[in-house]
């Protein structure tokens, strides 16, 4: 029996060779570029006192984003370089266009105005439409652009990793005052005061002093004022602060000591603020009352500093981005898009945001809710970011969305916002005092600085009138249970604030300092400090 067998084909011949498969390769560039924006945003404020808690949760959060979007693109191509490279595209638009639109501004080419919403987001889409295009035709020169990607995403990442952790190594630690460590304050009984009164710090930012306000921004401040004096306020009429610049103005004050030890432990030349904020984080007043048997009440604003504090006994927050996370946002594409689609305004809208915090602080200040669970007596810290911009309040206490702002002159502006931080004020103070005079609390409501638009970062030697009348000129007042006003000094500033509180309720023999002015150089140069004491007031 005959069995046909055809021809018998050569294992080698082309039609039996099996296309060899490509090489596995890493696709790490598209998680190094979601993770190199908030990496690089870190390491340049590192020295402004940020740590990795500060910084953890948006790095997940744009690290699970990227990957996220890679996942996605690789289901639809079944290729992960090609995945890669348009998942890096789009990480690269995402994070590129808040500076692009912040670097074209009002420019124009050719009679168009190139830094426009309408403008920028089109060319975005077409950008990412061109990116997708070209990574699908990319074909075999795919694997070494991803190598080569991979090394460029890994250097960026490790540059500022390396920057972070030199910083951090460098870090000066805490930062102590000298003079106060065996201090014990002890409670000492005033006539009319049986036992020891809450205490409340209120630090409205940038409230001008009332000079200011009538000689440059047409506003007279006097009817609130006697309204302060007429609930029983020491108002100081000419009152200045100790430094123009908010870190500087709160370390000095909170620690009740000028800052030239600063200087002389770090050197005139650095710009290092991580000395400052710890001393407002970790401050002397607190610690002080404390040991006199004080609760301590935090009511933070979304400013690093005074964010929170590991002294507290209760910490207030009223929830919205970090302000790291703030200045991370507005870098991004998802900025200009939320607010186009009111996405998830309670958390992305920053000025929401803080229209709806400064009117909780307020509340929560009259209302007593953050008392409630902590131990008296109690030491209330709050810090309130207005008047200072955003200006978000109408003189009614509405809200000012930024197109209305836009059309509004700034000064007028900075007045409405101030004229319902006024009503505000009164509004709390009402309820803080309403109690039996033997039970009023001690309170002091005072600004940090004057306001100044973009605010000077350098100071020269011979700096203008109306700069120093504007930046140092603030609001001081005073309602001191059983302290008669004559033993109030005169001019008193917030350097002496608790040196006079310690002295006058706890029998600390604190002697108040001469109540001077400083200005520093600039922001690289912190701790370089000139006295201008003489050409304040003048």
């Amino acid at each position: 029996m005959n069995t046909a067998v055809g021809p018998v084909q050569d294992p080698a011949s082309p039609a039996h060779r099996v296309p060899p498969r490509p090489k596995r390769q890493l696709v790490l560039h598209p998680i190094l570029f979601g993770a190199f924006p908030v990496l690089y945003l870190f390491a340049q404020n590192v020295h402004e006192g940020l740590g990795w808690s500060d910084v953890l949760a948006p790095l997940l959060v744009c690290v699970a984003a990227a990957t996220i979007v890679m996942a996605v693109c690789w289901l639809a191509l079944r290729d992960a370089r090609r995945a890669g490279l348009i998942t890096s595209a789009f990480v690269v638009l995402f994070f590129s266009y808040g500076h692009v639109y912040q670097a074209l501004g009002g420019r124009r080419v050719a009679g168009f105005v190139v830094g426009r919403q309408a403008l920028l987001l089109p060319l975005w889409a077409i950008l990412a439409a061109a990116a997708v295009v070209l990574a699908v035709r990319l074909g075999g020169r795919s694997a070494a652009l991803t190598f080569g990607l991979n090394l460029i995403a890994a250097g960026l990442v490790m540059v500022n990793l390396v920057q972070i952790v030199v910083a951090q190594a460098a870090a000066p630690g805490e930062v102590h005052p000298a003079g106060f460590d065996a201090a014990r304050p002890a409670w000492h009984p005033l006539p009319g005061v049986t036992k020891p009164p809450d205490i409340y710090y209120i630090v409205l930012d940038e409230y001008a002093g009332p000079t200011t306000l009538q000689d440059q921004f047409g506003f007279d401040d006097g009817p609130f004022l006697r309204a302060l004096s007429l609930r029983g306020f020491d108002v100081e009429p000419d009152a200045h602060t100790n430094y123009p610049r908010t870190s500087l103005s709160l370390a000095s004050t909170l620690n009740m000591t000028y800052l030239d030890f600063l200087t002389r432990r770090f050197g005139a030349g650095t710009g290092d603020a991580r000395p400052l904020l710890d001393l407002i984080r970790n401050c002397e007043a607190v610690r002080l009352l404390k040991r006199a048997g004080y609760s301590y009440v935090h009511i933070g604003a979304n400013w690093l500093p005074t964010s929170r504090s590991p002294q507290a006994d209760a910490e207030v927050r009223f929830g919205g981005l970090s302000e790291f996370s703030t200045v991370l946002y507005h870098s991004t594409l998802l900025e200009p898009v939320a607010r186009r689609l009111h996405l998830l305004p309670k958390l992305l809208d920053d000025r929401r945001s803080e229209w709806s915090a400064v009117r909780a602080q307020f509340d929560d200040l009259a209302s007593g809710r953050s008392r409630t669970d902590v131990q008296a007596p109690r030491f209330v810290f709050a810090h309130l970011l207005v008047p200072h911009d955003p200006f978000v309040f109408d003189a009614r206490g509405r809200y000012v969305s930024e197109q209305l702002e836009a059309r509004e002159d700034a000064s007028r502006a900075y007045v409405d916002q101030l004229a319902w931080v006024n009503g505000e004020v009164l509004r709390v103070m009402d309820r803080l005092l309403a109690g039996p005079a033997s039970s009023r609390p001690i309170v002091v409501l005072q600004s940090d600085e004057g306001p100044y638009a973009g605010e000077p970062t350098a100071w020269g030697p011979n700096p203008k009138p109306l700069t120093v009348q504007r930046k140092f000129g603030i609001l001081n007042a005073y309602e001191l249970p059983g302290v008669a006003p004559s033993d109030v000094p005169a001019g008193i500033t917030p350097v002496n604030t608790f040196r006079l509180i310690l002295d006058r309720y706890f029998g600390m023999t604190l002697p108040l300092l001469p109540d001077d002015e400083y200005t520093f150089r600039d922001l690289r140069h912190l701790y370089r400090f000139s006295r201008i004491t003489s050409r304040v007031g003048t």
